[in-house]
């Protein structure tokens, strides 16, 4: 939680609880998405690679699209704390050195 400043100034200007909630849990959701994506194109010519050299690998087509939701559920279910966090600091938090 290196941005819980931030988020204490939020709330000392007022932000409801759900935009910050919102915030936190939309942070998750795109650092998840990018390392899908990168996951997704580290793997697949790993994979097209081991199969040329050992050739009962299988990886069905549908395999690696099929991955990214449970990765975003993952994702999303991780922010939990890192929500509970953002929403219980002190808007005083803020003003302290």
């Amino acid at each position: 939680m290196e941005n819980i400043e931030e988020y204490a100034t939020l709330k000392a200007l007022g932000a409801p609880k759900s935009l910050v909630a919102r915030i936190v849990l939309t942070q998750a959701l795109l650092c998840g998405a990018v390392g899908s994506v990168l996951g997704l194109f580290t793997v697949i010519p790993v994979v097209d690679h081991a199969k040329s050299l050992i050739p009962w690998i299988y990886m069905p087509w549908w395999l690696p699209a099929v991955m990214v939701l449970p990765s975003m559920t993952m994702c999303s279910l991780a922010s939990i704390a890192s929500v509970r966090n953002a929403l219980t600091v002190e808007p005083g938090r803020v003003f302290r050195a």
